[in-house]
């Protein structure tokens, strides 16, 4: 079954990692500017709405409600936490993951830690990648502490 959401972003079946990893990265960023409604409009969420994926992200991967609103930080101004050092964090993964399946179909996945409050976390978006007639789609899985 097709979507029938025109903003949707399509890939071709040979997509590089590089070009799923740019739309993940636009996604990110329509995130950081508050824009839930657009960000959903990028990929298939079932299950997912403008508000639950506001309050996932305000509550640091969690739906209820936490002491402290957290944001999506834009990529080009994320740092590491004062005192750490790149080499010492297991972050940002922004990674492709490319498997078969049992019978055969490839399986796609990506797993992509956000930025929030000016820093990279522990956060992680997952994605399956879904067939969309002959085209993939993004399928947001979870937003989660990994």
């Amino acid at each position: 079954m097709s979507d029938t959401n025109t903003a949707m972003v399509r890939f071709a079946q040979d997509a590089s990692d590089e070009d799923i990893l740019t739309v993940v990265r636009r996604w990110n960023d329509t995130l950081a500017s508050e824009d839930y409604e657009g960000a959903l409009a990028m990929i298939r969420a079932p299950g997912w709405t403008a508000e639950l994926l506001q309050r996932t992200i305000a509550g640091y991967g969690h739906p209820e409600p936490a002491e402290r609103v957290h944001k999506v930080t834009p990529l080009a101004s994320a740092s590491y936490h004062p005192g750490t050092e790149p080499l010492n964090n297991p972050w940002p993964r922004h990674e492709v993951d490319r498997d078969t399946l049992p019978d055969g179909e490839p399986f796609i996945s990506v797993w992509f830690d956000m930025p929030l409050d000016g820093y990279w976390s522990d956060v992680t978006a997952t994605f399956n990648l879904d067939r969309d007639g002959d085209m993939l789609v993004l399928a947001l899985e979870t937003i989660h502490v990994m």
